[in-house]
């Protein structure tokens, strides 16, 4: 029983071994085959992953959109007559360049006469084009970096060339390039310079509103009302604002820091201007450097000892009054216009020339220029400027274009686009002051009575100071003067619509803006459109943009200098000739109450 026992069990237990083998093998094969599964995969998956890297080489990082098939540049050279290889003829479908245009078959050429370079109109060109496209995406184009933004943006090249003629950025197109162009016959398309353009008739110009109703520029929203309208003439869009200079008034810092007279902040009132320049003749009287009235007429009969007295270190408060006089009637008038001009005024070179021939003229157009020729004649008599003193005796004392620069004057008017140049003056340090745009319970100049004529000092030794405060208190609700950098297209245009498009895209789109920001970021100058993002990167970006920034608000209700159809720089020039030997006149008639009473005692005795 025992043996046999015994033998049964080896058998089950060489069974139970066989079995083990036999599931031992079969977990093998089965781990082998998964095994060769996973490397299989995993192959597969490489392969994959190499084949889309090999293809993303070829592509972008963005999903570009599909573009219009235009002819792409191979860089081979063109056979001649548009013939292929073969010898056949390839002819180019005609098709529009911007949807909604007429269809071209040949490239279509502009010549643009603008304030920058060759690369960045290059890349506004591209976005112009691509901007028409309903599979552009803008923020693809304003976020990627350089590179990335032409390389997207040359996906929607199409045959569009743009000559460019390079102007100045401060003056525009010149006047011989003007007198050039229109003798030629060949305006550019486009051209870039103030509103005036005075050289060029009215004709010259293309009526670009009927080609920009439908665009989403021309709104409110977008744009502030007044800047707009001084581009329109007669109903006519034939000037569209691109970019806006303020003036700004310049103190000599140097001097204040010496004296100790602290310059006021960006929230001033035109009394506080008032009272500076009284705080500033005070000094100068205190270093005998004045060029008090009373004492420079005292010598007039001695042209040497006149000459001496203005030789001998003197300085003037304020260097140019009279550039006042084309924006202060606004300052007490909301509702006029540049030089006090009435908005619904017509301004036609002759008439603007006769009214501002004289300051007589300027005084009885309306009571704000009368209050504004108030202002200048206080100023020259309170000898605050140099326009009391006779120009041969200015010019024998030093007092030549350059005084400014030479140190003897304390404050000077001057534009925004000029911070660049004052604030790196080698001879003394500049503070910029913007205008003020505030008020101390004025009283409207309409309501002005009769009585503060009686305050109006009679003798030239007498305190003009108080007077001018009391004038000062007359600005009721002052403006923002400033004056516009134009696009305008021409007349002889032979492709208008893309003219005016490119012009307007220039000008008021804030992605070409941006984009232009790349390239200059117009130091002094300010965008015209109503855009937080544009407003940061061109002009908070500028090296003095932290004082241009706050102006922005102030846009809304903005007095444009200048007017289209007038020759602004020769009214400027008339208004320095005229005004200032009519300033010089009144001031030198006044009588010295000194004098006076000297004559009274010798009557006595």
């Amino acid at each position: 029983m025992i043996k046999r026992y015994m033998k049964i069990k080896g058998q089950m237990i060489k069974s139970r071994t066989s079995q083990t083998a036999g599931l031992v093998c079969v977990f093998r094969g089965q781990a082998w085959q998964r095994l060769l599964k996973v490397l299989v995969i995993s192959f597969c998956i490489l392969l994959i992953s190499f084949l889309g890297l090999a293809a993303c080489a070829f592509k972008s990082e963005h999903d570009f959109p599909q573009v219009p098939d235009w002819p792409a540049e191979t860089g081979q050279a063109e056979l001649p007559g548009n013939e292929t290889s073969d010898g056949g003829a390839d002819e180019q479908p005609a098709r529009p360049l911007l949807p909604g245009l007429p269809e071209v078959k040949d490239e279509v050429q502009l010549t643009a006469a603008l304030p920058f370079g060759e690369d960045a109109l290059e890349m506004i060109r591209l976005y112009f084009l691509a901007s028409h496209s309903d599979s552009f995406s803008a923020p693809d184009a304003i976020t990627a970096d350089h590179q990335e933004t032409y390389e997207y943006l040359r996906l929607f090249d199409a045959p569009l060339s743009i000559r460019l003629e390079s102007v100045s950025l401060e003056q525009g197109i010149s006047g011989e390039q003007t007198a050039r162009w229109a003798a030629a016959n060949n305006m550019p398309d486009i051209f870039y310079g103030f509103p005036s353009f005075s050289t060029l008739s009215q004709t010259a110009f293309l009526d670009m509103s009927p080609y920009l109703a439908d665009t989403s520029w021309i709104n409110p929203d977008q744009l502030h009302a007044p800047l707009l309208k001084a581009g329109r003439r007669h109903q006519m869009q034939i000037a569209l604002p691109f970019l806006a200079t303020a003036p700004v008034l310049y103190a000599q810092q140097d001097f204040c820091r010496a004296q100790r007279i602290s310059l006021p902040d960006q929230d001033w009132t035109w009394q506080d201007f008032a009272r500076l320049l009284d705080i500033l003749q005070q000094h100068l009287v205190y270093l005998d450097q004045d060029m008090s009235v009373s004492t420079y007429l005292t010598m007039t009969h001695d042209q040497d000892a006149a000459t001496t007295l203005l030789s001998a270190g003197r300085r003037v408060v304020l260097a140019n009054p009279l550039s006042m006089a084309e924006w202060l009637p606004a300052q007490f008038d909301p509702s006029l216009q540049w030089m006090g001009f009435d908005p619904q005024d017509d301004f036609a070179a002759g008439q603007t020339a006769t009214a501002a021939a004289s300051i007589s003229a300027y005084r009885q157009r309306n009571p704000a220029s009368s209050a504004a020729a108030d202002i200048l004649e206080t100023l020259t008599a309170a000898g605050l400027s140099s326009l009391h003193v006779s120009q041969d005796i200015k010019e024998s004392a030093g007092f030549t274009q350059a005084f400014i620069q030479n140190n003897q004057a304390l404050l000077w008017f001057d534009d925004s686009s000029r911070l660049p140049y004052w604030m790196q003056l080698r001879q003394f340090q500049v503070t910029p002051l913007l205008l003020p745009v505030q008020s101390e319970s004025p009283v409207p100049v309409a309501d002005m009575s009769e009585g503060i004529e009686s305050e109006r000092p009679v003798y030239a030794d007498d305190d003009w100071l108080p007077y001018l405060h009391t004038l000062m208190s007359l600005i009721e609700k002052p403006r923002l003067p400033v004056q516009l950098r134009m696009l305008s297209v021409s007349a002889q245009s032979a492709h208008p619509e893309i003219a005016s498009r490119l012009a307007a895209t220039i000008a008021l789109d804030s992605h070409s803006l941006m984009l232009q920001s790349r390239y200059q970021l117009y130091e002094g100058y300010m965008p015209v459109v109503r855009d937080e993002a544009v407003w940061d990167v061109l002009v908070g970006r500028q090296v003095y943009g932290y004082r241009l920034r706050s102006l922005e608000p102030l846009l809304s209700s903005a007095v444009p200098i200048g007017a289209l159809g007038v020759d602004r720089q020769s009214l400027v020039r008339q208004i320095q000739s005229d005004w200032s030997q009519a300033l010089f006149e009144i001031t030198d008639s006044l009588p010295l109450r000194r004098e006076l009473d000297i004559e009274d005692d010798e009557t006595a005795e």
